[in-house]
């Protein structure tokens, strides 16, 4: 069956650890307040269906989301703190929105407008 319940699960691949998942499951999905590391980053707070949803920190090698997502992406309000600076306001599908620059988080820059 599916994963049901608080726990924890660990990724594998040939073997060998990727990814780590602590939080509760429904249906085998993860759902609620957990967190989510890969090593190369980290995700806690909200989730639905096993991606970001609601609120929650968002933390790379070198830079970190605080705020709204949505299907696993910045959306609504949020803070980036990049090596390049600090950027607040609105995001849509992990594009700041309103700013002349192509900031993106999560995403590639090309896909912001």
């Amino acid at each position: 069956g599916f994963a049901e319940g608080a726990g924890s699960l660990q990724w594998l691949h040939g073997g060998r650890a990727y990814e780590r998942d602590d939080g509760v499951w429904k249906d085998g999905r993860q759902v609620g307040r957990g967190t989510q590391d890969w090593g190369t980053g980290r995700y806690d707070g909200e989730l639905a269906n096993g991606e970001p949803e609601g609120h929650g920190v968002l933390s790379l090698q070198t830079a970190r989301y605080d705020g709204q997502f949505h299907n696993g992406k910045p959306n609504g309000s949020g803070t980036a703190t990049r090596l390049d600076g600090l950027f607040k306001g609105t995001w849509k599908d992990g594009c700041l929105v309103g700013d002349p620059r192509r900031i993106a988080f999560g995403v590639p820059s090309a896909t912001c407008q």
